[in-house]
């Protein structure tokens, strides 16, 4: 009950801060994800927001020819795929130059968008997943009944299936993105984040539990040792990286195997929402600055400017 309470309150802080600043005429953006692909890093975020860089140094605001916020953004088949707040889809062949595909029909924003095994897949509240062979005609998948009725909140890919995490400790899987089936779930966890490496599953999320799988199918808890909420993580370089937020900011936390965590001082007093990995460096976004780092243990914080940088 109150794991559930704290999962509660964080929800909606987020909400507040989020409506907060779209009240008011930003002076920075506030960031939600980040990409690779194509020597090109490209963030997103609030107002619509656009930025790239090819050094994760120096980044460069892009027009999207939108005001919603971005929720997330992939990279796949030559294409970066962008989502908005009124379920729409955008797509850029160089992450500069964007155009509004198609509106999904979805009331409320999505959650994540990626792409692995030839397919986009999107995410949103239940039960909505949808998949996309090119980023511009996308199909909506069934969840099985015995798939909770919660909100899907990352996903990857990795042995042969896709596997994705959310609200209630909620896990599914799926082969082909199409026939998808619950593999567990456990009231009053929050899931976050899911990454693939090393042959091993890892899920992170709201406390001091982290999940590991080498199937996506039998799940095993580790104690991280920290209480956070780590809301994203990312494999390169034969590291895990977890990012998130606590009661002191940014929270970052590494391990070699999924099992064994390390506490990293980041320093960083912003919330950390996603992170990724690309070009050799780890490149993680929280609110109006990016943050680089290229071993997963020292990082350097990158000023995001709200104009554009010709």
């Amino acid at each position: 009950m109150r794991s559930a309470v704290w999962i509660l309150i964080l929800m909606l802080s987020s909400l507040l801060v989020a409506c907060k600043r779209g009240d008011e005429a930003p002076k920075s953006e506030f960031l939600r994800g980040i990409t690779y692909g194509n020597g090109l890093f490209v963030a997103v975020g609030e107002g619509g927001a656009v930025f790239t860089s090819q050094d994760a140094e120096t980044w460069i605001k892009q027009d999207s020819g939108v005001n919603e916020t971005l929720t997330d953004v992939a990279y796949g088949n030559n294409l970066f795929v962008a989502a908005d707040g009124l379920g729409r889809v955008l797509t850029s062949l160089d992450g500069r130059t964007w155009t509004v595909q198609i509106s999904l029909g979805l009331p409320l924003a999505f959650e994540r968008i990626t792409y692995a095994n030839g397919l986009f897949i999107a995410l949103g509240p239940y039960p909505w997943v949808l998949t996309s062979p090119n980023g511009a005609t996308w199909r909506r998948q069934s969840l099985k009944a015995d798939t909770p009725r919660t909100w899907l909140t990352d996903i990857t890919y990795g042995n042969g299936r896709f596997v994705a995490v959310g609200m209630e400790g909620a896990i599914v899987t799926s082969l082909d993105g199409v026939i998808w089936v619950n593999q567990r779930t456990e009231p009053d966890k929050l899931l976050s984040g899911i990454a693939y490496g090393k042959n091993l599953f890892v899920a992170v999320g709201l406390g001091d539990e982290i999940f590991v799988s080498r199937d996506g199918e039998v799940w095993t808890a580790q104690v991280s040792g920290a209480s956070a909420w780590l809301r994203s993580v990312t494999y390169g370089k034969g590291l895990f990286v977890a990012v998130g937020v606590g009661r002191g900011g940014g929270v970052i936390m590494t391990s070699t195997d999924g099992m064994a965590w390390t506490l990293r001082a980041s320093g960083i007093r912003e919330g950390l929402r996603r992170i990724t990995y690309g070009g050799g460096r780890f490149v993680a976004v929280g609110e109006d600055a990016v943050f680089v780092s290229e071993d997963g243990m020292a990082w350097t914080r990158k000023k995001i400017k709200n104009q554009r940088m010709d």
